[in-house]
């Protein structure tokens, strides 16, 4: 007999409390209200894994009497949970999940373990308890004692299909690097800089750590967080000193530098991957920064709903529709809404209300989705959400999106079988989802007050939407994309660079580096003669290869800027713009578009997008594929605008 839940209601939740007996797991399920006298649990964050039928296991649920046809159930006798159970009933979990289970049980050995789990305490099948349980996970995890992080047991990879090599051995040596990287004052800590690149290499092994920091990660909002993986517990704040530290050290590549000095790597110049969009270090980044005290004693949000999807996008979850509903409860920009108005008629303010609402009726994806970045576009008043991908990928749901919906196969860094986080696309030209501005301001600083004027959604049953923008320029001519960033031979005579003793013409380097540094600044004054540079090494016929001057040059004035370059130009393509409006001051102008690009495609300024960006036009009047952002030199701070160019209403698709 299967496990049947009870319904609960607005504010309850429920409460499991385990123990073991001859290598079981037993627990009682209790409903709790969240506001009033909740008694003290704990609250678990794990990845699911894989949810096949063959990774699944038993736990043991115990009922409570009940009174049956006049006589009484009978009693049995279930360690730390016998009083008054009626009946035994066994519960299917993940395989991930009772390795955590065995292991949180150690810890709570002469009573029940009181704990939190969602796959456990939300009925998974009952949708309109999921989207009320959801709205409420961030409470539940505040309110917890702890939450405890289960990363797995070594050699468990909670995805069959992923390999799993990381050892016991590995996991002391990883708990011993947390230990040390917070040791600030030891001389031979990994960022002393009295220390050569050489004698860090033999005193520090760092592949354990980053085998750990690779392992699947999520973690909820909580007072107090511990870290467990397999026999090993380690505090949150240990891990996240530890992880920041090595990032900031890594970030001039002497991290990769020292892994390839270590000969058990195989001398592998990337073999740490970039630190930076590791999951853990996402999640640490983000978690961390989630909230500022007040002198109230309250909490303020500090990240937009589109800040957290886009920077939260990198994990998986297993319903797609998630991506925007597990991070509901800590955007800035979303006031809860009791679920009893869930069945309101009337439309509401309150963005999370509808959101909730696109959850319950089982619209289509993409229509939850459209609801979203409507969302985004009228908070932020920018189209930017265009032109950063946060959703999954295509291949892994079963619908279509439209063009206009960018999922995380076009992230900058994604994962390796191996787990390393190495760049696959370049960085997108509109920054960052953050609030502080954007790099660039094609369609004009016009601060847009009126949602319409910028995205239009008049008809909720299609999947198109309507921005008002105007033809830039058609494409003159292209070049082969800068296949794993390195630059063609071809980009740069084409450019009029014929000699490298010259030094390269300034809309060639500029447009390489998109004319800003990584952080949106105006480029370096040093980086035009670093390229030619590297130019004179080889000679213009062979172009630039950018991984070489990164990886193989011990410099990090090379490391900088070729870092820029492969953020730019990886997979893109270099073209020669034809304006439709001829300029004098700028001619036909260098610019860089996505490897997809084809002849014949449009680039339109759209109001309330930093960037322009490539159409391609899909048969009937004016509507349009987004193809995707791109640069077109001295077209990017509003010079575009300046004159009296031919608005127009742009349907894409």
């Amino acid at each position: 007999m299967a496990y049947n839940y009870d319904t609960i209601e607005e504010n309850q939740f429920r409460i499991a409390r385990f123990s073991t007996s001859h290598g079981r797991i037993y627990v009682k399920i209790t409903v709790e209200n969240i506001n009033v006298d909740t008694p003290r649990y704990h609250a678990l964050s794990w990845h699911w894994g894989d949810q096949s039928p063959s990774r699944r296991r038993i736990i043991y649920v115990a009922l409570p009497r009940r009174q049956m046809n006049g006589s009484e159930v009978p009693n049995h006798q279930v360690p730390g949970v016998n009083a008054d159970v009626g009946s035994i009933v066994e519960m299917t979990v993940s395989e991930n999940l009772l390795l955590g289970l065995e292991k949180l049980c150690q810890l709570s050995f002469f009573e029940p373990l009181p704990l939190w789990v969602d796959q456990i305490c939300i009925n998974q099948g009952d949708l309109d308890e999921k989207v009320r349980q959801i709205a409420m996970m961030t409470q539940i995890y505040q309110k917890a004692h702890t939450v405890h992080v289960w990363l797995g047991k070594p050699g468990h990879p909670a995805i069959a299909s992923v390999e799993d090599d990381f050892t016991d051995r590995e996991l002391e040596m990883a708990v011993k690097s947390i230990e040390l990287l917070g040791d600030l004052d030891n001389k031979n800590h990994l960022g002393s800089v009295d220390m050569g690149m050489r004698y860090k290499a033999t005193i520090h092994s760092l592949d354990p750590l980053f085998k750990l920091l690779k392992r699947g990660w999520f973690v909820g909002v909580a007072r107090s967080v511990t870290v467990h993986c397999g026999g090993k517990d380690f505090s949150w704040e240990q891990l996240t000193h530890a992880v920041a530290l090595l990032e900031m050290i890594g970030r001039d590549g002497s991290i990769d530098r020292m892994f390839k000095l270590q000969p058990d790597t195989c001398h592998v110049s990337t073999y740490a991957g970039n630190i930076s969009a590791l999951p853990a270090y996402r999640l640490i980044q983000n978690v961390s920064g989630l909230y500022r005290d007040l002198k109230s004693g309250e909490r303020s949000e500090q990240y937009s709903l589109e800040q957290l999807v886009c920077f939260l996008a990198i994990f998986q979850c297993s319903d797609p529709k998630d991506v925007i509903y597990s991070v509901l409860g800590i955007a800035s920009d979303v006031r809860p809404v009791p679920s009893r108005t869930l069945s309101a008629s009337t439309s509401s303010p309150q963005a999370q209300l509808a959101l909730l609402k696109l959850y319950r009726s089982l619209l289509k994806l993409a229509k939850v989705y459209k609801h979203f970045v409507k969302h985004a576009v009228t908070r932020s008043g920018s189209l930017d959400i265009l032109c950063r991908p946060w959703a999954p990928d295509r291949l892994r749901i079963d619908t279509t999106l439209p063009s206009w919906i960018l999922d995380v196969s076009r992230k900058p860094f994604q994962a390796t079988t191996r787990g390393r986080m190495v760049r696959f696309n370049p960085d997108p030209f509109v920054g960052p989802a953050i609030s502080r501005g954007s790099f660039y301001s094609a369609s004009g600083r016009l601060k847009h007050d009126k949602e319409k004027e910028l995205f239009d959604i008049a008809n909720p049953q299609s999947e198109e939407i309507t921005v008002e923008g105007f033809k830039l320029a058609t494409l003159d001519k292209t070049w082969d994309a800068a296949v794993h960033g390195s630059i063609h031979a071809s980009w740069l005579k084409d450019a009029n660079w014929m000699d490298a003793k010259d030094p390269p013409p300034d809309e060639l380097w500029r447009t390489l580096v998109a004319d800003r540094t990584g952080l949106g600044f105006d480029p370096e004054p040093s980086w035009p003669s670093t390229i030619q540079r590297a130019a004179l090494e080889m000679g213009i016929e062979y172009g630039i290869n950018t991984t070489h001057f990164i990886h193989e040059k011990d410099n990090t004035v090379y490391f900088d800027i070729f870092l820029r370059v492969q953020a730019v130009v990886w997979n893109r393509r270099m073209i020669r713009a034809k304006l439709i409006a001829q300029r004098s001051d700028v001619g036909d102008p260098l610019g860089l578009v996505p490897a997809w690009t084809e002849p014949g495609d449009i680039i339109y300024i759209v109001k309330g997008c930093s960037v322009p960006l490539v159409l391609r036009e899909r048969g009937t009047e004016n509507a349009f594929e987004l193809i995707g952002e791109c640069y077109v030199h001295n077209m990017m701070d509003g010079r575009a605008v300046s004159g009296t160019p031919s608005w127009e209403r742009v349907t894409i698709v």
